[in-house]
């Protein structure tokens, strides 16, 4: 089978860990191919290089910047035109692949359109992995209002977001209770096409760790790792840190950068 990954993280480094890179790599020692489409940002200053490796194809994608960028115009506009370098990226350089299925995830909930005309070029099946449950997770914790001209902007997203599920063949939930909440929310989704697809990786075996053999005079160390913004809870983790702020037996260690990492700047000074 041929399949197109579809992809806003950056997979440069294919052999490196993470839930869609461990699974591509599993389809792929499981014989199949796999062209995945990622993007490099304007100020990255890179071009588009398709590379092969094995039964894996990268397809970096130039595109306007997105991440980090406190231009909110020059955002908008990257983001409105992400679908149309994508489409002119896959039809240049893989212009003599047919492709069997399309494998995406959320984020983002925009690739509706670039779906669609692979499905139709190519008469491919598509699969979504849900991990993103947007624009209502942005609501829940009032990281998007619903109010005032806030409003257009919530129906664009609602739109966007049943494109896609429409357009998906099959849709993978994380747990039963995410499929289920799906459901019950998005009654237009026939419930035969929804399934549990939980996150991929490939296990380490490693032995377990007997706190009373491990050496008592040295802390426990407890690692925190990726995003500080609204959807982490990070008022949560600073409760957990004044809980345990003066046990000497313990330490944390947390690492990541995100819109809320001041609080903890405040909370550490």
């Amino acid at each position: 089978m041929n399949i197109l990954f579809l992809s806003l993280s950056k997979m440069a480094d294919i052999n490196a860990r993470g839930i869609y890179k461990d699974l591509i790599r599993y389809i792929a020692q499981n014989g199949h191919f796999v062209t995945v489409a990622y993007p490099i940002e304007k100020r990255e200053n890179e071009n588009t290089k398709i590379s092969k490796h094995g039964a894996i194809t990268l397809l970096p994608i130039r595109i306007g910047n997105i991440t980090k960028c406190r231009n909110k115009i020059e955002k908008g506009i990257s983001t409105i035109l992400l679908q149309h370098h994508y489409i002119k990226s896959i039809n240049t350089y893989c212009s003599t692949e047919t492709f069997d299925l399309v494998l995406y995830a959320t984020p983002p909930i925009t690739f509706s359109s670039i779906v669609k005309k692979i499905k139709k070029k190519h008469d491919a099946k598509s699969y979504l992995m849900l991990k993103d449950i947007f624009p209502q997770n942005a609501l829940d914790i009032g990281l998007l209002p619903s109010w005032g001209p806030w409003k257009l902007l919530v129906s664009w997203f609602k739109h966007q977001e049943r494109e896609l599920y429409k357009v998906s063949d099959f849709i993978g939930g994380m747990s039963p209770r995410n499929v289920a909440y799906l459901l019950e929310k998005n009654s237009y989704i026939p419930k035969e096409k929804v399934e549990v697809c939980p996150n991929s990786i490939t296990p380490i075996e490693k032995e377990a760790i007997n706190r009373k053999e491990h050496d008592s005079q040295q802390p426990l160390t407890f690692l925190y790792g990726g995003n500080l913004g609204k959807p982490q809870g990070i008022p949560f983790l600073i409760d957990c840190l004044k809980d345990n702020f003066n046990k000497s037996d313990r330490k944390f260690i947390v690492c990541g950068t995100g819109t809320e990492t001041h609080l903890l700047q405040s909370f550490l000074e």
